[in-house]
């Protein structure tokens, strides 16, 4: 990965995928050209973040009611990879996958796939859900955020009831 990472770095700033620690921690690699005074490549800077405080941003559900959540992914072959902690999955940072085929976890496959967009959708647990979805170039992960559609819908349902039920 060493290779990579120069090879990939001495022209732009590079990211690598997430990996797992052997300490079971999760880290992404940056890395950054150095140029001299006159543009010339020299050397580069090479950072290794921890990931921790990224997934803990990224789990808040602060706002997102009893079902909603943030979840970032990547294209990983034929499959989208889950890159960090699901709400209702604690274990799926880099295990869990979903297909491109059919409609389960459309905002995911939407997103790596490069589409910015938002809408009614399913999500990877085949439950109908309201989501947005972006595409983040640099990093190759796709952005999703959302809570199930009965939920979202929920006070719109009362209200229906609410004024039928009094008509």
């Amino acid at each position: 990965q060493k290779n990579n990472i120069f090879k990939n770095s001495q022209n732009d700033i590079y990211f690598s995928d997430i990996s797992k620690t052997q300490e079971a921690n999760y880290k992404m690699t940056m890395a950054g050209p150095i140029n001299d005074f006159n543009g010339k490549f020299i050397g580069e800077i090479i950072i290794d973040m921890n990931m921790e405080p990224i997934y803990k941003f990224i789990s808040d559900t602060t706002g997102l009611g009893n079902t909603g959540e943030s979840l970032i992914v990547r294209k990983e072959g034929e499959d989208i990879l889950f890159l960090n902690h699901l709400r209702h999955d604690p274990e799926a940072a880099l295990k869990r996958r979903a297909t491109f085929k059919g409609r389960m976890a459309f905002p995911a496959q939407m997103a790596v796939n490069g589409k910015n967009g938002s809408g009614i959708a399913f999500d990877y647990n085949d439950v109908e859900v309201l989501a947005t979805w972006r595409y983040l170039p640099k990093l190759r992960w796709g952005l999703v955020t959302k809570i199930n559609a009965s939920e979202a819908f929920n006070p719109i349902t009362k209200l229906r009831h609410l004024v039928l039920g009094s008509a």
